[in-house]
């Protein structure tokens, strides 16, 4: 499984509009809104690196209330806490 953070910009007055069309982006399995640089911080998993592309390119960035995206690759995740409080594992 491959995951992507994505830092969103919406356009001037867009940010209610953005945040309902990111809503019905099933694909974003998490979106906060955020105070500073960037409206929103997203996370989107796939099984593989071409359907994230296409996620991006033809879901997200063709929004109309959409500004700006930046886009961080996971490349390790980490797990500090658990349903179970174990110990810390690698995903």
């Amino acid at each position: 499984m491959t995951s992507v953070f994505l830092l969103i910009n919406s356009k001037k007055d867009h940010k209610p509009v953005l945040k309902e069309s990111l809503r019905k982006i099933k694909e974003l399995i998490e979106i906060n809104e955020t105070f500073g640089v960037y409206d929103f911080v997203a996370k989107i998993e796939s099984p593989d690196e071409e359907r994230l592309q296409e996620i991006v390119v033809c879901k997200i960035k063709k929004l109309d209330s959409v500004k700006l995206v930046m886009i961080l690759k996971t490349i390790k995740s980490t797990s500090y806490y658990s349903i179970n409080n174990t110990v810390p594992q690698d995903i």
